[in-house]
């Protein structure tokens, strides 16, 4: 009888808030929650102000000192704290009006007839308590995209907006009563495995490598995922400071407790209990700030618009220019051009303050992370200023802002159409490539494919979970070659090298040039459960004042930043992708091997509840791809959002934003390897696909200048 009940209740018109007598008074709700919220802050914050003081910063229990992995977005810190304040808000208003509605009743359990979240999408906070509720005014004729992806299409103009919400395949799966903010747990509600003992048993540093393949494809894959996602992470006071200091697990704090200090080889002296993890901001779930579960901020705009080079807004944007010529500030060396080094006299994100080795300022704050990063965005801002200069020697009359948006436009067709040409051919196959309809044009053919319908912001799947493959991807070592792609220098380990630049600057032993050439030697780590233990024993490694060493684990991280972001499991992805189920653990051994499949069964209580992370990056890959079936469909869905859903994308047929048809086809022209040659010093020879071996068949080294260049007779007005 209690059961009907619920489903009658459960019923459509039940599930409007509207149709009750008397609707929620909203305005009251956030109020009165926000008061209560700022009460208990003032009472939390002053009992952590006493154990600040009576903190001994020689304890070596945690890490004070250590470079914080999550590094968030200086252009909007305080719009991410009040977004975070209000959508916390929300969360707790929509908990008390569903509990009002449905107390009493196990919900969890009837989510599959019908979600009691549904109730909650007529309701829309308060416009004071909605922060995205900001005119955003277009200039439906301007040419070029707006930095912060705003206005890109015009009938929802905050869709691809940095700053805002992600999108969702499937509903959030959180633990909680109403699925609206803890966690994703196991599918009996207990808790999942800890993440760092997975890892530990699953990810051990073995060798397995794509020998056609080179390292470089792990860095562009970088540079791409760099634009397009960025994590707000919960931040109190100080931007650049974690809230996360003990190992107490909390509503911001979710801690990875190491129960050994001998676990996965990690140095015996490594003393700390746990390792650190702060939750992503909280947000609504779209920028009318409709209640609902918990969604994530994305600090990036949802386009393949070269960000990471530029910046996400006007003020940032203005920071990195010269202000003459189109160009864009650099250090200007013999040896090559740098980017230009930060003002900061001890910089967050560097952790080599000596003023001749300064770290970095790009149009992204992770740019330091490390040296082949580093590399790479240089050598996209060579590019921008080589293509300004050239833009200005034919057309003296342009000014600054026409010479640096037309440079702009032309690097960010370049890394379209390497992307979609070179990149994820490689990484997709042919037949992905084909179903998702990702193959750019030949010639000068302009497409008719931009849908002003399709919501193009980036999946909050893509960005806490499948995204992440290219950690699998990385290398232990990364060699220096000198122009003849022989060792210039000893080859250099992650573990030394985080948030330090010194190895640009050294000229001696190759600069970034070494760096390249190494990646483009180096073969690539396949896709699968093995980790590099620079990654998972010595990421972002650091020592506190006792020398005793500390340092995150990257795999764990992911597993984790699933969890707090909701993301359903593997099992569930397989059915969304439309692949064969996966009911029974004999079901996952057809598609991951037996012996992975056997420690996934020590760890896991049922198939259901294997992260997504773990269960992708593991799975059995079909001939000419990198990824298997799952990652396949993932990254395909996501990668064709970003080409029908950019307005500005650079085969687009539609003004003002196309090219020319002349322009189109040198557009076309453009390669990775071409880019490297034209903005290298001294490396007279590399192999035309840049991504395969030189070593391949019909990809030997060959002169620079064979290689097919841009004709700019087309830029000429």
């Amino acid at each position: 009888m209690r059961l009907l009940l619920l489903i009658a209740l459960l019923s459509a018109s039940a599930l409007d808030f509207s149709s009750c007598s008397g609707a929620p008074d909203l305005t009251t709700m956030f109020t009165e929650t926000l008061a209560e919220t700022h009460a208990l802050h003032a009472n939390l914050n002053n009992r952590a102000k006493r154990n600040i003081h009576s903190y001994n910063e020689n304890d070596s229990k945690y890490n004070y000192h250590s470079a914080n992995p999550h590094s968030l977005s200086p252009f909007s810190y305080e719009d991410t704290v009040r977004i975070d304040e209000y959508a916390t808000t929300g969360l707790k208003v929509a908990a008390k009006l569903l509990s009002s509605k449905f107390n009493g009743y196990n919900i969890r359990s009837l989510q599959a007839k019908q979600d009691p979240r549904e109730a909650l999408k007529t309701l829309q906070a308060p416009e004071k308590f909605c922060p995205f509720k900001k005119p955003v005014t277009c200039q439906i004729e301007f040419p070029y995209r707006s930095f912060d992806g705003s206005c890109n299409n015009l009938n929802n103009t905050w869709w691809g907006k940095a700053g805002t919400p992600f999108k969702r395949w499937l509903p959030a799966d959180y633990s909680d009563q109403f699925k609206l903010n803890e966690p994703r747990a196991a599918s009996d509600g207990s808790e999942l495995p800890n993440p760092r003992e997975l890892v530990c048993a699953l990810m051990p540093d073995r060798h397995e490598i794509e020998s056609s393949v080179t390292h470089m494809f792990m860095q562009w894959g970088q540079l791409v995922n760099h634009d397009i996602t960025s994590l707000s992470i919960t931040r109190e006071d100080d931007p650049d400071q974690s809230i996360c200091k003990t190992c107490t697990r909390t509503h911001k704090c979710l801690p990875m407790m190491i129960t050994s200090n001998t676990t996965c080889n990690c140095a015996k002296t490594m003393k700390h209990d746990c390792i650190e993890f702060t939750r992503s901001s909280a947000s609504f779930g779209d920028v009318a700030c409709t209640l609902g579960p918990r969604e994530q901020v994305n600090m990036q705009t949802a386009f393949l618009d070269g960000s990471h080079v530029y910046g996400v807004s006007v003020e940032e944007n203005t920071k990195l220019r010269q202000g003459s010529g189109g160009l864009l500030r650099v250090q200007s060396r013999n040896t090559g051009d740098l980017l230009p080094a930060s003002k900061q006299e001890r910089p967050s994100d560097c952790l080599d303050f000596r003023p001749e080795t300064k770290c970095f300022v790009a149009g992204d704050d992770r740019i330091n992370q490390n040296p082949a990063l580093m590399s790479m965005q240089t050598l996209m801002v060579r590019e921008h200023n080589r293509v300004a200069r050239e833009l200005a020697r034919r057309n003296p009359t342009w000014l600054d802002e026409v010479l640096f948006q037309e440079a702009r436009r032309v690097v960010i067709a370049q890394i379209q159409h390497i992307t979609y040409n070179e990149y994820l051919p490689v990484l997709l196959g042919a037949e992905t490539m084909k179903l998702f309809s990702l193959s750019p044009a030949e010639g000068s053919k302009k497409l008719h494919l931009y849908d002003p319908t399709f919501d193009p912001r980036v999946t909050n799947e893509y960005a806490a979970s499948a995204g992440r493959f290219g950690h699998s991807m990385v290398r232990t070592d990364y060699s220096r070659l000198d122009s003849n792609y022989e060792s210039s220098a000893k080859s250099f380990m992650l573990r030394n090298s985080y948030f330090r630049a010194n190895d640009l600057y050294n000229s001696v032993e190759g600069g970034l040039e070494s760096i390249l050439r190494g990646l483009l030697v180096d073969p690539l780590m396949a896709v699968d459960r093995w980790f590099s233990t620079e990654l998972t024993q010595h990421l972002f490694e650091t020592k506190n004042r006792l020398k005793q060493p500390f340092h995150f684990d990257l795999a764990a991280i992911n597993i984790n930043r699933g969890r707090d972001h909701g993301i359903s499991g593997y099992t569930v992805f397989r059915e969304f992708c439309e692949l064969e189920p996966v009911k029974t653990w004999e079901d996952m051994a057809k598609f991951i091997d037996p012996e992975t499949v056997n420690v996934y069964r020590s760890f896991y209580g049922a198939p259901q509840d294997l992260d997504l992370f773990v269960g992708a990056v593991s799975e059995k890959k079909a001939e000419g791809r990198l990824v298997g079936p799952t990652l396949s469909c993932l990254l395909g869905l996501q990668f064709q959002g970003l080409k029908f859903g950019d307005r500005f994308w650079y085969e687009t047929d539609e003004g003002p934003a196309d090219f020319t048809f002349g322009q189109l086809a040198e557009i076309r022209k453009s390669s990775l390897a071409k880019l490297l040659c034209r903005n290298m010093v001294d490396t007279p020879k590399v192999q035309p696909m840049a991504f395969i071996s030189s070593k391949s068949n019909g990809n030997s080294l060959v002169d620079c200048s064979t290689l097919p260049d841009i004709d700019w007779g087309f830029w000429t007005v």
